[in-house]
């Protein structure tokens, strides 16, 4: 190699050190304080996520809960959005095009998924003894989950990935223990992480393939899951059902209510419907 090549590396390496200093000084800054009983909750919210992120933000006060999602966003209108409501929010460093309410499957759509694994790792690495917990915008609580978390923590201390079952089938009691498909919308990762298992959130050595291998961010962290042979557990399905149970009787004991399984619009007016929308926004099939 040319000393040319030798000192190219070597900047390249300083900066991206640097750059992973600066992250994480305003990580630390961000997530600190939302913190609560050593579990951080975190979410993503892009201009067509925002008032779902606003939602979750009213539900959680309408229900009296201490606790708030730290708020990640992709642009500054959406930064200003989140701080005109009282909620400080942290732009990515390298945000993904998407702009809208992404339709599944398209390129924004993977890339806002994939943010969302970019975010978890520097969290991760940020707060190295923190338990971090993912949450998507559309979903509505009932009753505060913490008690469960910290109970699934405690009761299964192998496990270092927890998530909501997402496979439409699995319904018998116990059942969920065995899902193979693991939401990433409502998924607690334990803390601290072993150092010598893999850092599943990492799909920097083939940032382009992900976008071109899988459909969503999910698939290839369960994918990640299986190959790196992590220990994980689905929640039980009665107390953290998803939007499959939108066709169903909703379970009595449900913690909370994910609304995944619909697209676009169809999520406000499903919340709409059953009560679940508290943001104080137009209907969004109104001009």
């Amino acid at each position: 190699m040319t000393r040319r090549g030798i000192f190219s590396r070597s900047r390249a390496s300083i900066a991206s050190r640097i750059r992973s200093l600066r992250i994480s000084k305003v990580l630390r800054a961000w997530g600190t304080p939302r913190i609560h009983q050593g579990i951080l909750p975190v979410t993503l919210a892009n201009p067509g996520y925002a008032v779902h992120v606003l939602n979750l933000h009213r539900c959680l006060q309408a229900r009296g809960l201490p606790w708030r999602p730290a708020v990640a966003v992709t642009d500054g209108a959406t930064a200003q959005q989140m701080e005109s409501n009282g909620i400080r929010a942290l732009t990515l460093p390298n945000p993904p095009q998407g702009q809208g309410m992404s339709r599944w499957l398209t390129r924004d759509f993977k890339e806002i998924t994939f943010a969302k694994l970019d975010l978890l790792l520097d969290c991760q690495r940020t707060f190295p003894g923190v338990h971090l917990l993912f949450m998507d915008g559309d979903i509505s609580i009932y009753q505060d989950p913490w008690p469960y978390l910290l109970r699934c923590l405690k009761e299964h201390p192998q496990v270092l990935c927890f998530g909501q079952c997402d496979e439409e089938m699995i319904s018998r009691p116990g059942a969920h223990r065995e899902c193979p498909n693991l939401c990433s919308g409502f998924f607690l990762i334990r803390a601290p992480w072993p150092s010598g298992s893999a850092v599943i959130f990492d799909h920097g050595w083939h940032r382009r393939r992900p976008l071109l291998e899988y459909d969503c961010d999910q698939h290839f962290l369960n994918d990640a899951i299986r190959k790196h042979r992590i220990p994980s557990l689905a929640f039980d399905r009665s107390l953290v059902p998803n939007g499959v149970f939108l066709r169903k009787e909703i379970p009595a004991p449900a913690l909370l209510l994910h609304y995944n399984y619909l697209i676009g619009t169809e999520k406000e007016q499903a919340m709409r419907a059953r009560g679940d929308w508290l943001e104080r926004t137009p209907a969004a099939n109104q001009p």
